[in-house]
């Protein structure tokens, strides 16, 4: 992903200032990508299966967790009480 990510910044937003470079731009991403996916390539069918049930329950998790503590959730709860208030 963040091979790609320097990419897809490199072309739209060629000015941005960059904390580093990259060498070797475009051998170098192109290479981490390709090399990326040979090894997703040689993984076992339940990794990717292990890897689903975790990001099922990760994500569960992460709405469950937000809607309780939503922070627009809660400044819209404090407008409504001051325009219910008078």
């Amino acid at each position: 992903m963040v091979s790609i990510g320097v990419i897809v910044l490199r072309r739209t937003q060629p000015d941005l200032p960059r904390g580093f470079r990259v060498p070797g731009y475009p051998v170098v991403p192109l290479a981490s990508i390709g090399f990326c996916v040979y090894l997703i390539t040689g993984l076992h069918a339940d990794t990717f299966k292990a890897g689903g049930a975790a990001l099922v329950v990760a994500v569960a998790v992460y709405f469950g967790y937000s809607i309780k503590h939503s922070k627009l959730e809660r400044a819209g709860e404090r407008a409504d009480a001051g325009s219910k208030v008078g």
